[in-house]
């Protein structure tokens, strides 16, 4: 099983490793090689309900062999009238 391996500049806290995995994900950004950045930071886990270990921006987690999960909702809205 692959892992991920920060070293100790990341610190040990959840919003100290965001900064750093964050900024090598946006020097990746801004070389092109991470595409459709959403500025949307996406839970990173060991598993689904477990408290996120760091945050990081959304379209770069493929990078990094991260499991996403989404939820879409759609809904009708009724007109004046009742109608849809």
């Amino acid at each position: 099983r692959a892992s991920l391996t920060l070293t100790d500049a990341a610190g040990s806290t959840p919003a100290s490793r965001t900064a750093a995995v964050n900024s090598v994900m946006e020097h990746l950004r801004d070389a092109g090689v991470v595409s459709g950045w959403r500025d949307e930071l996406y839970p990173v886990t060991p598993s689904f309900h477990d408290p996120p270990l760091f945050l990081m921006e959304r379209a770069a987690t493929p990078f990094l062999g991260i499991q996403q999960y989404g939820v879409h909702v759609n809904g009708l809205v009724a007109g004046e009238k009742g109608e849809d």
